[in-house]
């Protein structure tokens, strides 16, 4: 019997509960405490009841360093240090951490499930009561729990072999995509801000005639021939808030949508977005409106990482796409919500949208075929020859006006 085992016997273990058994056993494996920090089905029981946990059953400068990091990371939500083991030196050296950080819940377990604290001359004293809701952590280390069977054993195998293999892929993934800058991203930024310092020039709060000169959406100049309006619009911006709000947006996108993408499927999503937006826009507008900003296709990306966090055959990795999903679900109800608000163009957002998420995923299925490689080449530089053309008639147009 491995030594791991034989330490999860004596700790006592519960099918599918990691916090007293496989996880103890994995920590305590030597090389196996990475495995088990980044792996989500053993991180998400850590952290219960909204806490986050952490089992130090390890030497101590070791566990002073996993401490003093989970700390860090914690980012004020409420942290509970659990010390497993019968080493006095390395409770108390943890202890006196949580205490000079005042931000962290702090317990130390015996290996027989004994729980102790230490007295005002700081010597271990056995704790009569058991830890409360707020120590979910040295909740489940203070009962005695069944000893593993040969399931039991298997599962742990599994669990350590899909950590693994999860964290391979997510380094392979990120090995593979670091060195892509995302320069279309950004040579979109900066023509977004060129144009409204062009903006400026005609007053320091554009208004809506200064809009409509630039190349803002018009519905019935649209439907009169200017054609340069399915696109021009997504380079101007009410205002610095408008652009700020939108900016930031693209940045954010972009550099998390055009590495896994590649540069030529990003300027189709977010080209096709873009137009899709203005053409949903002016048959939504009433006549006379006007409407200018990215946020058609920026909704496009938005619906381009869905469909690589949720959609089927993803290139992100599985770890990846799990990490990814309650921080951008909880960013589309938001963006959601911003569509009604006044002045806002929910058509131009739903249109992107739409568009958007179809583009990505045709993206995620042909980005590997070498057939789809020219087409697609092709079909971006078209896109970027309409937007800049679109661009150079809408300035053109404004001299002329």
């Amino acid at each position: 019997m491995s030594d791991p085992e034989a330490q999860l016997i004596q700790a006592g273990y519960r099918d599918g509960v990691v916090l007293r058994g496989v996880y103890t056993a994995l920590v305590r494996a030597e090389g196996l405490a990475a495995v088990v920090f980044a792996n989500p089905s053993c991180v998400q029981l850590v952290f219960a009841h909204g806490s986050v946990g952490l089992v130090l059953p390890m030497p101590t400068s070791r566990a002073l360093d996993a401490a003093r990091a989970l700390l860090d990371r914690a980012d004020g939500r409420p942290v509970e240090i659990v010390v497993v083991g019968d080493a006095h030196d390395e409770a108390a050296a943890v202890r006196a951490l949580c205490a000079a950080s005042g931000d962290a819940a702090w317990s130390w377990v015996r290996s027989d499930g004994s729980r102790w604290v230490f007295d005002h001359h700081d010597q271990p004293v056995l704790a009569d009561d058991l830890p409360g809701p707020d120590a979910p952590l040295a909740s489940a280390f203070a009962h005695p729990l069944p000893a593993p069977g040969p399931d039991d054993w298997a599962s742990l195998r599994a669990l350590t072999a899909t950590a693994a293999s999860e964290i391979a892929d997510v380094i392979q993934f990120q090995a593979a995509t670091s060195g892509r800058t995302p320069w279309v991203t950004r040579v979109l930024l900066g023509l977004i801000v060129a144009v409204f310092g062009i903006e400026l020039l005609y007053g320091a709060d554009p208004s809506v005639a200064v809009l409509r000169r630039l190349g803002g959406l018009d519905p019935q100049a649209l439907r009169d021939g200017a054609w340069w309006l399915l696109a021009s619009p997504t380079f101007l911006h009410g205002d610095l808030m408008h652009l700020a709000f939108n900016g930031a947006a693209l940045y954010q996108l972009g550099r998390r949508v055009e590495p896994v993408l590649g540069s030529a499927w990003f300027v189709l999503v977010y080209g096709a977005a873009g137009v899709a937006g203005a053409l949903a826009s002016a048959l939504h507008l009433p006549d006379g409106g006007v409407s200018v900003g990215a946020s058609g296709a920026i909704w496009g990306l938005f619906a381009a990482e869905a469909a690589l966090v949720w959609g089927p055959g993803s290139p992100l990795p599985a770890l990846s796409r799990r990490s990814a999903r309650r921080g951008l679900g909880g960013a589309l109800v938001m963006n959601l919500f911003v569509s009604f608000l006044p002045n806002v163009d929910w058509a131009a957002h739903f249109g992107g949208g739409a568009i958007g998420g179809l583009v990505a995923l045709a993206a995620v299925r042909l980005r590997d075929d070498a057939r789809a490689t020219t087409p697609v080449r092709a079909l971006a530089a078209g896109m970027v020859a309409l937007y800049l053309s679109a661009l150079a008639a809408a300035m053109v147009a404004a001299v002329q006006a």
